[in-house]
């Protein structure tokens, strides 16, 4: 027993100058690596028993199950064989050729991928992005405490037993093709707008269609106008795809044109309206 011991705490110490507990890594992947990675540099010969998961876990100050995963994951891998009524083991034969190979991917394992250029500048985006839950009076969120969810569900329940084959066909790309048509409809006789439902979009919210926007109409550095104060979702929206952005700001009657024009005369695209909804005195 006392020679198990001193096996038990050394391996311990071993894994414990390994710093399984690396930031960025679950413990059970921690300690994986730890394990792996012994293996491989021959302090952990073939044949060699391990401490019991109990034991082990004891040493560590991990629950059994963080070290039952590991062990899972290095017998899945090839690392360890159970010898029934014995134990656990280190694998007696380690594939030569496995041990190369995961040798050479160590750095990759441990380093998170590279973002691209593009990948870098979203996540700086985001961390701008201020966060708009709890706020009173932003635009969009609906009152949640107020909204008729019985009601909702009851009216829901009843259409989706009616519509189901239409509500689980994916159909076309530009959403539920009566939604669509319903769109078309009110904004017809509300904004004077002269559409037909193909030309209706359904996207999940603001981001989403002015990148469809974007895309479509604009080209990295291009010249792009938005009010000043106006919506920092859209801000991000430009920088993202590499447009010229232009803070424009607004009087009374919105966005100051004259601004706007000794700032940037030829705006490929411009956002407006956001959120006051002003309306310039016509000429």
């Amino acid at each position: 027993m006392g020679a198990l011991a001193v096996e038990e705490h050394s391996l311990a110490e071993l894994l414990l100058m390994k710093q399984f507990d690396q930031q960025g890594l679950s413990k059970h992947r921690g300690l994986y690596f730890a394990i792996r990675s012994a293996i491989q540099e021959g302090l952990l010969p073939p044949g060699r028993k391990l401490p019991s998961s109990r034991a082990l876990a004891q040493d560590l100050t991990l629950s059994r199950n963080t070290v039952t995963n590991a062990f899972d994951q290095l017998m899945a891998d090839g690392f360890l064989e159970t010898r029934q009524g014995t134990g656990t083991y280190i694998a007696a034969d380690l594939p030569a050729a496995l041990l190369t190979s995961l040798q050479q991917h160590d750095d990759d394992d441990a380093q998170p991928p590279t973002l691209s250029r593009r990948g870098q500048r979203l996540c700086d985006i985001g961390r701008l992005t201020p966060d708009f839950a709890g706020l009173l009076f932003t635009p969009g969120p609906p009152d949640t405490q107020n909204f008729p969810y019985t009601l909702w569900s009851r009216i829901y329940n009843k259409h989706s037993k009616q519509e189901e084959v239409q509500l689980a066909d994916l159909g076309a790309g530009g959403g539920y093709g009566p939604l669509r048509q319903a769109i078309a409809d009110y904004v017809r006789g509300a904004r004077a707008i002269s559409c037909t439902p193909e030309q209706v979009f359904i996207t999940s919210g603001t981001y989403q269609s002015l990148h469809l926007i974007i895309q479509l109409m604009t080209n990295p550095g291009d010249d792009a106008w938005i009010e000043d104060p106006g919506y920092q979702v859209a801000q991000g929206a430009f920088a993202a795809a590499e447009l010229n952005s232009h803070p424009v700001p607004v009087d009374y009657q919105g966005l100051s044109l004259d601004d706007g024009l000794r700032l940037a005369p030829r705006p490929k695209i411009c956002f407006l309206r956001h959120p006051i909804s002003s309306l310039r005195a016509t000429a």
